[in-house]
């Protein structure tokens, strides 16, 4: 089982956060996101978007919340040099928009928080950023 934490958790964190449940190869350890765990939560239910997934039952703490008795922790940092995900034996962190960079991405895997950086961000050289995204994968080996 792949260990995940996702850093944003808009459309497309909790889109990727939804297919990730489903499948049994992944487990979402870790979210950090600005919103309050409460907002997050009615977000996750309810985002038109993604469509409703109101089979859902979220129970909330201070800093997690537990799906199908499954709890994954809930952070709110800005800084994501400060992020807290060392301790939970991430395989990857699944960034969607703060780290843009390779060097930003290494750091992560440098300071031992993850074994790989996936970063799903807006791809700069495109006029219709709104549309179009850029994935970028980092591995260890291939960012040293």
């Amino acid at each position: 089982m792949i260990k995940v934490a996702i850093n944003g958790f808009g459309r497309i964190g909790r889109d990727t956060f939804i297919k990730m449940f489903y499948n049994e190869e992944y487990e979402v350890v870790a979210i950090n996101h600005s919103e309050s765990i409460d907002k997050l939560v009615h977000l996750l239910k309810y985002d038109i978007a993604q469509k409703r997934n109101e089979v859902f039952n979220i129970k909330t703490t201070e800093n997690s919340i537990t799906i199908a008795g499954k709890e994954v922790k809930v952070y709110q940092y800005a800084n994501t040099a400060n992020l807290p995900f060392k301790g939970l034996d991430v395989d990857v962190i699944l960034d969607t928009g703060l780290i843009t960079s390779k060097e930003e991405a290494n750091k992560y895997i440098e300071e031992g928080i993850a074994k790989n950086v996936i970063l799903l961000t807006q791809n700069s050289n495109n006029t219709n950023k709104n549309k179009v995204f850029q994935e970028k994968v980092f591995r260890k080996e291939m960012v040293r």
